[in-house]
């Protein structure tokens, strides 16, 4: 597998309860599924990888502990932050753990994100590390050219792989169980980034966003990757049926899911599965497609919420924002790592 070739500018600041530690990197190289951007300054003059092991199981560097961080970067000129939360049971784990990746919606932040999805809480009850990035000024450039809210001239794939080989470099991250996850713009920067970033992320799910017509380019000559959606029939802003629409438009949710089962070389069908209807007061139900018998092991699965809105199952809209029915069928959140839970594992 090759990562295609993405320009790094990252210069990293570690801000610890409101003191900051300069941890280095400044990065002009392309980047690598096994390297990070070369770097200068107090950490090294190469990759961390390049120059010593990740750390031991349990072990950190830089971060005193469990708990939440904020990590600032320099990316050229512009500067961009991320949130890591490190579990409480980081120090006891016996193996490397796995690292997920969070990206808000249009308009948002990380900080939202974890407020909105509640990965958080799941990382202490399974163990794993969460980053919750920002875009740049609430935008994600996932490929669409149309869009003048986004930036072009950033790529966040390269942001989003500086991400993975800094925290790589400084916990012990099973680099096998590397998932990205995101909500409407934040679920078709996180598929962009799966095929971009060819085999640096195991696994994505995509709540809210089908998959959209322009980072198909993308995806052409990536390996297969496991992909996950959630949409609702109603979704206004993101229709079930798709849009057709020069330079930015979207598969509908059938098309997508026989988009990723070809690209995955599924042989199976993925006949519709009714899921019980576990919250009969919430006027919604599920239908489940999925393909099992793919390439590498990889999967596809289509969660179809009858009558549901832009919206992450499970999770109350933000305050102040009418995106649609929230169907309380299940907890998104934990059906998507339920569905990480079973990539990459011996």
């Amino acid at each position: 597998m090759t990562l295609r070739k993405i320009g790094l500018g990252l210069a990293v600041l570690l801000i610890i309860g409101g003191a900051s530690a300069t941890l280095g990197q400044e990065a002009t190289s392309e980047a690598t599924p096994e390297a990070a951007p070369e770097t200068t300054g107090a950490v090294s003059e190469a990759t961390p990888e390049a120059t010593e092991a990740p750390p031991p199981p349990g072990a950190m560097r830089d971060f005193p502990g469990p708990g939440t961080f904020t990590v600032t970067v320099m990316q050229g000129e512009v500067e961009r932050n991320y949130g890591v939360y490190i579990p409480e049971g980081y120090a006891d784990a016996a193996a490397p753990v796995p690292l997920l990746i969070v990206l808000h919606a249009a308009n948002g932040s990380g900080v939202l994100a974890e407020a909105h999805t509640g990965f958080t809480d799941l990382a202490d009850e399974f163990g794993f590390v969460v980053a919750y990035p920002d875009g740049i000024n609430g935008f994600w450039n996932d490929g669409r050219p149309l869009d003048s809210r986004v930036n072009l001239d950033i790529s966040d794939s390269a942001y989003i792989a500086g991400v993975i080989t800094f925290l790589s470099s400084r916990l012990s991250i099973d680099r096998a169980r590397v998932f990205a996850a995101g909500y409407s713009m934040g679920g078709m920067m996180a598929l962009r980034a799966g095929c971009e970033l060819n085999g640096m992320i195991a696994g994505v799910a995509s709540v809210a966003s089908t998959m959209p017509q322009y980072a198909t380019p993308f995806c052409q000559d990536s390996a297969p990757l496991s992909v996950l959606f959630m949409i609702g029939t109603d979704d206004r802003a993101i229709p079930w049926s798709g849009l057709s629409r020069q330079g930015d438009g979207y598969l509908s949710a059938a098309e997508s899911l026989i988009y990723w089962g070809e690209h995955n070389a599924c042989t199976d069908d993925a006949p519709p599965e009714a899921q019980p209807d576990a919250a009969p007061e919430d006027g919604t139900l599920v239908i489940l497609n999925r393909h099992t018998a793919c390439a590498d092991e990889t999967a596809v699965l289509l969660y179809g919420i009858l009558f549901g809105g832009h919206t992450w199952p499970g999770r109350p809209n933000p305050i102040g924002i009418d995106s649609g029915v929230v169907s309380g069928e299940f907890d998104g959140s934990r059906v998507i790592w339920e569905f990480f839970s079973g990539i990459g594992g011996d």
